[in-house]
């Protein structure tokens, strides 16, 4: 099969074939090469000297990216490898910054490792995913390292591909409501090194039933004699609800404060009559005299009672 590869060529070159020593000689340039293209190796014989040559007649073409191992003017040797890797477009955006790159990598894995980046960042496809000649296009999340100080808990180093910090704090099954407080802000960028605190802030309503104490109210009266007093209405305390906010920081009580208060029913007031007029409680002058206590005896408290005040309340 060499030998009907070989005869056109001589044909061409003007050369007659007088002897099949001449074409020994031929024959005898020819070399067998190892040639690895993308990763995939064939032997082939060649008549080149170069490696540039080897590839031009192996219908090989190169461009500006691509890598050839050795260089195209490297003389060949019988038993050289020849490697060429063409070189993929890679449209990439890290960590959202849109580039386009240029790969000999013929997986997603292998393109990643050139990037250097923490094996547990966060990739588009699959690492095993291979990347044809026509490219790829790959959206990539640096695993970055932060410390996450949640309420009043220790600090915690964490590894995350989120992009944002409450994502990172969802991630990590930490429940916010819209009160509580994060530092640096929800929607701040993950950044290698962050320090995340979150402080829970929880509020309490509570509402209470409270009396409104009532006022006593003195009214002066000649109806009832000078000196007593009567008691014209008991009067009653009013109802009121109040509500009540107490605040927690990382479930430690801060703060109380009353928010509201609702009067339910008004007090009334206690109406005492006093007696403004010169008659004695009975209305006859001589009750007091004639009364058995006419002495003032002692009461048990030490007193001196005195029957004239018996309205007295």
């Amino acid at each position: 099969s060499h030998m009907r590869k070989v005869v056109p060529l001589v044909v061409a070159g003007g050369m007659l074939l007088a002897s099949g020593g001449t074409i020994s000689a031929i024959e005898a340039t020819a070399k067998t090469v190892d040639l690895v293209v993308d990763g995939t190796p064939q032997s082939v014989r060649t008549h080149q000297g170069t490696v540039g040559g080897l590839l031009r007649a192996e219908g090989i073409e190169v461009v500006g990216q691509d890598i050839v191992s050795p260089s195209m003017g490297t003389k060949l040797r019988k038993g050289d490898d020849v490697t060429v890797s063409f070189a993929r477009p890679v449209d990439l955006t890290l960590d959202g910054t849109p580039s386009k790159k240029w790969t000999t990598a013929l997986t997603v894995g292998e393109f990643v490792e050139e990037l250097g980046i923490r094996p547990e960042s966060k990739v588009s496809l699959p690492l095993d995913a291979e990347i044809g000649r026509d490219g790829a296009a790959l959206d990539v999340t640096t695993a970055k390292r932060v410390t996450v100080t949640s309420g009043a808990e220790h600090p915690q180093d964490v590894l995350t591909t989120e992009a944002t910090v409450e994502e990172a704090l969802k991630a990590q099954g930490i429940k916010l409501s819209d009160k509580d407080e994060v530092t640096p802000d929800r929607g701040s960028a993950i950044e290698d090194g962050m320090a995340i605190k979150v402080k829970f802030r929880e509020e309490k309503r509570t509402t209470k039933d409270v009396e409104i104490p009532n006022k006593t109210v003195r009214k002066e009266s000649d109806s009832v004699p000078k000196g007593t007093e009567k008691v014209q209405t008991e009067g009653s305390p009013g109802k009121a609800t109040e509500e009540w906010v107490e605040k927690f920081v990382n479930g430690k009580s801060v703060s109380k404060e009353r928010v509201k208060r609702t009067v339910v029913t008004e007090p009334t007031d206690r109406v005492v009559i006093v007696g403004t007029s010169g008659m004695s409680p009975t209305g006859q002058t001589e009750t007091c005299e004639a009364s058995n206590y006419g002495e003032g005896q002692m009461t048990a408290s030490g007193e001196r009672f005195d029957p004239c005040l018996l309205y007295t309340s």
